[in-house]
């Protein structure tokens, strides 16, 4: 009897490298322009004796302000990080979406025509990739993005098609 050796979990989600880098780049963007602001600022007379709030500067109202926002944008990524994933079953691989709304679509693990694995310079560095899966019959596809070790997925698809025939 041919056994599947699925993997540890069934859920499969974009790698946690995409994540951190687009918190840093959305520090990065914040920082700099938090950096012009202040250039502009210190440059300027009409914000020298100006006051935001009560007594705080606008140095510290601009700060804070920034430092909320880059916050619910880092909450805003982790939490749609979470909420996109693809689940590996015997016969399908189900992709929901959403955080608020909620989508789900259904992709038929029979009759697989190719397979394809993606990889970009960073993806080979850090071992992740797109794996771009196309079905015989109707030509359709799916594309899993960013994921952690895209071979060893392909191979677990691949042991789920040989069962199936």
């Amino acid at each position: 009897m041919n056994h599947i050796h699925k993997p540890v979990d069934n859920i499969v989600r974009e790698t946690p490298i995409q994540l951190i880098f687009r918190i840093v780049w959305v520090s990065i963007i914040f920082n700099i322009i938090y950096a012009t602001l202040s250039i502009v600022a210190d440059s300027s007379t009409a914000f020298n004796n100006w006051n935001a709030v009560g007594s705080i500067t606008y140095d510290t109202f601009f700060l804070l302000l920034f430092i909320v926002v880059q916050l619910l944008i880092t909450t805003y990524l982790i939490i749609s990080r979470y909420s996109v994933y693809y689940k590996i079953e015997e016969d399908y691989i189900l992709h929901k979406t959403g955080i608020l709304t909620k989508k789900e679509e259904r992709f038929k693990l029979n009759g697989i025509r190719a397979i394809h694995i993606h990889k970009k310079f960073r993806g080979n560095m850090l071992q992740y990739g797109d794996i771009e899966i196309i079905a015989q019959m109707d030509q359709q596809k799916i594309t899993l993005y960013a994921i952690p070790n895209p071979e060893q997925l392909v191979y677990f698809i691949g042991q789920i098609e040989n069962m199936q025939q």
